[in-house]
């Protein structure tokens, strides 16, 4: 209705905004809190000492400190606030949706459950889990979580892009102001570059030696989108907590379905892959 009426927009039937508020409030007074603590604790540690135990916000924090931030930022306490929990946001559903996606496409394929865990056995053994540091070695377990990015994409249209000018795009007039969405989707299931393009897993590993889109020549794969307009979560907490998360979830349990019963893997319509 607001949409259609938006001068009734305050009368707030549902308390959608109400809602919307108060859960803004709550957030950023959790940001701050985290905040204080981690001015408290750069103002108590020193030199190495807080060098070895940095996160995020120990960045941001030694960033206001050592004046790296830009003087037209009249706010710094909601700019560093603003900067975490994107991080945070960005990646928490787009992790949690892929490894729904790629368990699934693991109990419907056991013989790539398998040979992940054969892997992991390998590079790892049964005596320990696995750590972050054994990750790159895994290289079939990579190849696995960039096949699910591949075909099931968290968003399978990327950020809006306008064009900036008039220009022509092989062989079409593009005016200036021209709104463009990219369909990663369908980039990422391009016949003239994956074999088997609707096949899960098909060459997974070799297909995967091309780049994920960052910074480079290679743009087959871009489930977060590329260059500077790539997803605020990527790199950092998503790649590598799902590389890790992944791993130990098939070092520590043995996984089938019931009865041996294939899992539905129907996708919907929707502007992200649930």
């Amino acid at each position: 209705m607001y949409d259609a009426l938006p001068f009734m927009a305050w009368l707030d039937f549902k308390g959608d905004a109400k809602a919307m508020k108060n859960t803004q409030k709550d957030l950023d007074y959790i940001m701050q809190t985290w905040l204080d603590e981690h001015r408290a604790k750069a103002d108590q540690m020193r030199g190495d000492a807080i060098n070895n135990t940095r996160d995020f916000l120990d960045v941001l924090v030694m960033m206001e400190k050592t004046g790296q931030f830009s003087s037209a930022i009249k706010d710094i306490d909601t700019t560093i606030k603003a900067l975490a929990l994107t991080q945070l946001v960005a990646g928490v559903d787009s992790m949690a949706n892929t490894m729904v996606w790629v368990l699934a496409l693991l109990l419907d394929n056991p013989e790539m459950l398998a040979k992940a865990q054969i892997e992991l056995d390998t590079n790892v053994g049964k005596d320990r889990l696995v750590e972050e540091s054994d990750i790159p070695n895994l290289k079939y377990l990579q190849a696995l979580l960039k096949e699910t990015l591949r075909m099931y994409p968290v968003g399978p249209l990327l950020v809006p892009h306008e064009a900036m000018e008039d220009c022509h795009v092989a062989g079409y007039f593009v005016p200036r102001g021209t709104g463009l969405f990219i369909n990663a989707w369908t980039i990422q299931r391009d016949p003239n570059v994956w074999a088997e393009p609707d096949t899960i897993f098909a060459g997974a590993i070799s297909n995967h030696q091309c780049g994920h889109g960052r910074k480079g020549p290679s743009y087959e794969l871009l489930p977060f989108g590329s260059q500077d307009d790539r997803a605020p979560g990527r790199v950092g907490p998503a790649l590598q907590v799902m590389h890790l998360t992944l791993a130990r979830i098939l070092q520590a349990f043995e996984l089938k379905t019931r009865s041996n019963v294939g899992v539905d893997l129907e996708e919907c319509s929707e502007y992200r892959s649930p």
